[in-house]
């Protein structure tokens, strides 16, 4: 019997998102605590940061929460909490509109994003978000 843990649930999911993105997937990280430590499986989500290549297409967003879903629903309770973060280059800068990587996970990402897969330099040029964002999101 497979052994669910932090990192299994984190693999599952770049897996899923790999198989489903192919070249357009630049990098996943592990963003959170499984990055940065103090991951506890009593409390933790699983945090997964993602970049796609531009544009974005129509369909991504349903297809990163259809995949999501699918993981959560694998049932474990590592499994359910998985929460995906996401982004193209464009968006990330904020040259565009889309994605899901609020002021606070970006800041994870630019300052403790663990590189699962892909480019590391896929979150170059990615500001850091100011004192003022991350206060008017409530990140």
């Amino acid at each position: 019997m497979r052994v669910v843990d932090g990192e299994s649930v984190l693999a599952d999911a770049v897996q899923a998102y790999r198989f489903a993105f192919g070249d357009r997937l630049l990098g996943a990280y592990a963003l959170g605590s499984l990055a940065h430590g103090g991951f506890s499986e009593l409390v933790s989500d699983i945090d997964l940061g993602l970049i796609v290549s531009d544009p974005i297409e129509p369909d991504d967003p349903v297809k990163i929460q259809a995949i999501a879903d699918a993981e959560k629903a694998k049932g474990s309770t590592l499994h359910g909490r998985l929460s995906v973060f996401w982004g193209s280059p464009a968006t990330l800068r904020g040259e565009q509109p889309g994605g899901r990587f609020p002021a606070l996970d970006r800041l994870d990402l630019l300052d403790s994003g663990r590189l699962l897969v892909g480019r590391d330099d896929a979150r170059r040029g990615v500001p850091r978000p100011s004192a003022g964002e991350l206060i008017v999101t409530g990140s």
